[in-house]
């Protein structure tokens, strides 16, 4: 996805909600699934450009270092005022 390529990929775990944009979803085991999503990019290049475009976009706002940093802070900070509040 960073790198504007579409993914085709499971629908299994955590994947589906990782994968809002850029790509398309199949069903687990399903070989014949897998082989739509890959032959509707290919048949497709422009549905494909637009995918990996999307996807791209998704990963550099959702997934950005600062943001992750940003978040953790939050997190322990959060943590550390429980706990300062639980007495421990």
């Amino acid at each position: 996805l960073a790198c504007g390529t579409p993914v085709v990929a499971s629908r299994i775990g955590g994947i589906p909600e990782l994968l809002t944009a850029g790509g398309s979803l199949f069903q687990p085991g399903s070989s014949a699934g897998l082989a739509q999503g890959i032959e509707h990019l290919l048949e497709r290049p422009e549905r494909c450009r637009e995918l990996g475009g999307q996807g791209r976009i998704s990963v550099t706002t959702n997934f950005d270092s600062r943001r992750a940093t940003e978040a953790f802070v939050r997190l322990y900070e959060g943590l550390s005022l429980t706990a300062r509040s639980a007495g421990t």
